[in-house]
């Protein structure tokens, strides 16, 4: 162990650690580590011998938590920390005595926590095609990120649109009962027995609010057999969009678009073709790590507590399930189907980058998080109170950007604040920028969610007007737009259920258009959906929207909508028991100045806010 000596000098605390091992510990009013990727864990982790690895700061500091009489900071110097495993922070690594450990960003640098390993010694494959190949060993992933940019898996129709995921083939159709088959066109399958790995070949289908992923088991004329469990996955046939727009992806032979790439897993062989901007030699990350950061207590007795994570980067992070499973949940990418359950959540939460599970006032501030295999950051299960996540940029995210996937009535009491949510969806269109489900005393204030093929804030996650944990959620001051680029049945706030006490209140939510391959459910700004009561929503701008809200998806009564401002039509559907009053249609944009003063101050505040980066290329 190390001891801290304590220097005092005119009334302020220093202090310092030394080289030498001690057998006492006693830590200073505030205490510091130093990492650098350039470090060494031999070092006594001071800033001019800093440790190289977080998991060694980790264990230092676990070793002097028990004397707590101040913070303890370990400060992450710039570079990338490539991580093989799950950095994990338990009940052990928490902070005592009223006193937190802060895991925070020396000012002005950047420390990368990267899931992802290098691939390297490309060698030309197909000239003709400009297609490269390199060996990959026993790596296993669904998405690669060339020269910085997320790459395309391979498919067919090749994707023309990078909002809605065109092109598509029409026409599909979901049988009846289980085991489910999907019926299409012929002519689509003309060429299929050139695919040289059916059995990894996926259907993606767009279903109203769902993208629902199936592997081939085989087929027979215009019948396509599905592999289980998706072929017995109840939500495989469930209230189905007419047309049912999809593509196949994951076959050799439809890597013939700039930018696609193909996992061969029988040879290891990892093949791309390159972009025209591309240039050699080539620059490929694939993730391996599926959690970088999992912050989780041994049980909801003993929680991890007091932990602050600042300024750090996360990138790179995995998810292979649906390589085995398919890719089948009821909504909005939060819980895989239980086939063996009438349940609609299971045991099985799609994961995050970076990973809450019986935390209790842990904090996840400044913080950036992109190029991910599924969430950004979630709290996934049990309980987890008092958090705040907070100024974090979250984008390029395959699934969902911030979520709180709780249904416990201890998990009260977290904030999600001046957050950046955008280009969410990326692999798994039918995922929400921010979603909290059955969690109570939630607040959800001065976010912007932005492009996204989903709903920008969904909560509640109960049916029918049934008593539930959801209760208080708190939606103020958000700044939502171009969201729904590609799903219907949903809108800028989507709200589910019953939750006493819940407020919609002072956001701006613009500029929705509703997609081709969308079915015709509603699409709103504020959508209040099947049993929806006893909720005020107030004070609200919905500008360029086709509908400004819905709430007529019964049991749906005595919803107030109060003082809303909008330049559309006010409801798609309103229940006559609902309550609507003061409302203003504006013309010509001629907003007054209650909607500009509302417009002014939604999404994050002063330094928070950041530039929107439309048009930059997004796979």
């Amino acid at each position: 162990m190390y001891r801290v000596i304590n220097i005092c000098f005119f009334g302020i605390l220093f202090s310092s650690c030394v080289t030498p091992m001690f057998h006492d510990v006693d830590p200073a009013c505030t205490f510091e580590f130093h990492v650098a990727p350039t470090g060494s864990d031999k070092n006594p982790g001071t800033e001019a011998k800093p440790f190289q690895t977080i998991t060694h700061a980790r264990d230092s500091v676990a070793k002097i938590t028990g004397k707590m009489t101040g913070d303890i900071v370990v400060y992450l110097h710039g570079g990338t920390y490539e991580i093989s495993e799950p950095v994990v922070f338990d009940s052990n690594d928490s902070g005592t005595n009223g006193h937190k450990v802060i895991y925070k960003a020396v000012t002005g640098q950047t420390p990368i926590v990267s899931g992802g390993k290098a691939i390297k010694n490309w060698q030309l494959h197909d000239k003709e095609k400009n297609i490269y190949k390199a060996a990959v060993g026993d790596l296993t992933f669904r998405q690669i990120y060339v020269n910085g940019v997320r790459g395309i898996r391979a498919r067919t129709p090749n994707r023309t649109n990078e909002v809605t995921l065109e092109g598509y083939l029409l026409g599909g159709a979901v049988t009846g009962k289980a085991p489910y088959q999907f019926k299409v066109n012929p002519a689509e399958l003309k060429c299929w027995e050139t695919w040289s790995n059916l059995a990894e070949v996926e259907v993606v289908m767009v279903s109203h609010w769902k993208q629902k992923r199936a592997r081939i088991a085989s087929i027979a004329g215009n019948l396509i057999n599905f592999q289980e469990p998706e072929s017995l996955a109840p939500t495989m046939n469930h209230l189905e969009q007419g047309g049912t727009p999809h593509w196949y992806e994951n076959a050799v032979e439809f890597l013939d678009a700039e930018g696609e790439f193909y996992l061969d897993t029988k040879t290891d062989t990892l093949f791309y073709k390159l972009r025209t901007e591309d240039t050699l030699p080539l620059e490929v990350i694939a993730p391996s790590v599926e959690t970088l950061f999992d912050i989780r207590g041994a049980s909801s007795s003993n929680r991890v507590h007091d932990l602050v994570f600042e300024g750090i980067t996360f990138q790179h992070s995995n998810w292979t399930r649906p390589n085995t499973q398919g890719y089948q949940v009821w909504q909005s990418a939060t819980w895989y189907c239980n086939l063996n359950t009438s349940a609609l959540d299971s045991s099985i939460p799609i994961p995050a980058a970076v990973q809450l599970a019986n935390a209790d006032k842990v904090e996840i501030r400044s913080c950036t998080v992109r190029q991910t295999g599924a969430h950004g950051i979630a709290a996934v299960k049990d309980v987890v109170s008092n958090c705040l996540i907070s100024a974090n940029l979250v984008t390029d995210i395959a699934a969902g950007g911030i979520y709180l996937l709780l249904n416990d009535a201890q998990s009260t009491g977290n904030k999600v604040v001046d957050n950046t949510v955008e280009y969410y969806g990326m692999c798994y269109s039918d995922s929400c920028g921010i979603l909290v489900a059955r969690t109570p005393d939630v607040a959800i204030l001065h976010n912007e969610i932005r492009h996204g093929r989903y709903t920008g804030i969904s909560t509640g996650w109960s049916w029918d007007d049934k008593e539930s944990t959801a209760r208080n959620h708190d939606v103020g001051y958000n700044l939502i737009h171009r969201t729904m680029g590609l799903h219907d049945d949903g809108g800028g706030i989507y709200t589910l259920g019953k939750i006493p006490g819940m407020k919609i209140h002072d956001n701006y939510i613009h500029d929705i258009v509703r997609s081709a391959f969308s079915g015709n459910y509603g699409i709103c700004g504020i959508y209040l959906d099947n049993g929806s009561c006893f909720k005020l929503v107030q004070d609200n701008v919905i500008e360029n929207v086709e509908a400004t809200f819905f709430s007529g998806n019964k049991p749906n009564y005595k919803n107030t909508f109060d003082r809303n401002y909008h330049n559309g039509p006010l409801a798609k559907i309103m229940d006559k028991a609902n309550i609507v009053t003061n409302n203003t249609l504006v013309v010509d944009s001629k907003w007054p100045a209650e909607a500009v003063k509302i417009m002014k101050e939604a999404g994050p505040r002063g330094a928070y806010r950041r530039p929107d980066t439309s048009g930059k290329s997004q796979r």
